[in-house]
């Protein structure tokens, strides 16, 4: 079984796996105690993510099979059971948005297929693609990161300078380029002078980062902030250019949900959460409109976390327990369904696993190279040949 290893990355120890790469936004040296199912023998699940409305995985042999909306097959369409995503080989990141989905190969190629609508698969076009298509106009990229409408990618952290780019819908500002013009090819970030990009994640129309400026860490953040998703003032409902998120210590991660987003502190890896707050998912007790940056209750350190669309999770960073809080209503703790939770409750299902649960309503866990999954199912993203929700984990047959 494959083991997490100390690294260090620009200056900040961190527990990581050499070979998660682009894997659930800002965790690329982010784990749990077992990475995957790793090893030799038989071909097995590896590594899982999820999105709005599908999934996928990435195997032990790097194949891809995805299952739910738009899963390598004809756009527009679904799959309930998984289906082998063609033409990806060597594949050792994916990540999914609403109804797109990129994957980034060894070769540090970036692949995206899907609903194109806003120029989100960044070939120059509008036109969906059934088939995942190579993003041309990029250097050799180490991560890619896709939110609802928009992805971007950045090379590695551990090279100067660090280049980091965005394409797909704009209305907002949430690629970051000064303006609000989608734009189907990738475009190159603009940050303030000496500013580095060591970790970046879009979500519901809005990226968040945490970039070095000065050699210390801070969180940055732009596009939409009508529900504070950038920890603004709402007034200020859409930020066109990276602008610091005030009222936060100093966080070496971020997590872009929909429209709330979470960060760990430096150091002692505490929760930090803010935003849309209507079911509890900033995790302070209470439940309202919007919530400032506050420190999640509990004062549990994150080993990893996993933030949906209006709910959010961790696993601590001593015994690997998990905790949810926010919408259960469809059994997204992976329990039982039950009234918005907003303070950290356990969820045991999620207790060691690599979990993913990014902006969507469903999650998905791989353990001992068995993928199941739990939560919505509308567009089939539980895998099982249902429509139907499940609160109670399914077992996705991979057909191997």
């Amino acid at each position: 079984m494959r083991r997490c290893v100390l690294r260090v990355l620009t200056g900040v120890m961190a527990l990581g796996c050499n070979s998660i790469s682009g894997v659930d936004d800002l965790q690329k040296v982010d784990c749990v105690g077992s990475c995957g199912s790793g090893g030799s023998g038989a071909v097995a699940a590896d590594i899982v993510g999820v999105g709005r409305r599908s999934s996928c995985v990435i195997l032990t042999d790097k194949t891809v099979r995805c299952w739910g909306a738009n899963p390598g097959v004809l756009p527009g369409t679904v799959s309930t059971t998984p289906v082998v995503v063609e033409k990806l080989v060597d594949i050792d990141g994916v990540s999914i948005g609403l109804e797109h989905a990129c994957a980034k190969d060894g070769a540090g190629t970036v692949w995206c297929w899907g609903l194109n609508t806003y120029g989100q698969l960044g070939d120059g076009t509008t036109d969906p693609s059934p088939e995942p298509k190579a993003v041309p106009g990029l250097p050799t990229i180490d991560t890619v990161t896709v939110g609802s409408t928009h992805s971007c990618a950045y090379t590695s952290p551990d090279t100067d300078p660090v280049q980091a780019w965005c394409w797909g819908q704009n209305d907002s500002g949430q690629l970051g380029n000064g303006n609000k013009q989608n734009s189907s090819s990738p475009v190159q970030l603009v940050l303030p002078s000496g500013a580095k990009v060591l970790r970046l994640g879009p979500g519901g129309g809005f990226t968040g980062a945490i970039l070095s400026v000065g050699g210390n860490l801070e969180a940055w953040c732009w596009g939409k902030n009508d529900k504070g998703q950038c920890g603004q003032p709402t007034t200020k409902a859409t930020i066109d250019s990276p602008e610091k998120v005030p009222g936060v210590p100093p966080l070496e991660r971020v997590y872009p949900g929909f429209e709330h987003m979470c960060g760990r502190t430096v150091g002692t890896k505490i929760p930090w959460c803010w935003g849309a707050n209507d079911h509890g998912q900033v995790g302070v007790n209470k439940t309202g409109a919007v919530e400032p940056p506050v420190e999640v209750l509990g004062g549990v350190g994150v080993d990893t976390m996993f933030v949906g669309y209006r709910h959010a999770c961790l696993e601590n960073d001593s015994s690997l327990e998990g905790f949810c809080w926010g919408a259960n209503d469809l059994g997204q703790f992976g329990d039982a369904p039950s009234l918005d939770k907003p303070s950290p409750t356990p969820a045991p299902y999620l207790n060691g696993a690599g979990v993913s649960m990014r902006q969507a309503e469903h999650g998905c866990r791989v353990l001992d190279g068995v993928v199941s999954c739990f939560g919505a199912n509308d567009s089939g993203q539980l895998g099982n040949g249902k429509i139907e929700p499940s609160s109670a984990p399914v077992e996705v047959q991979l057909g191997l």
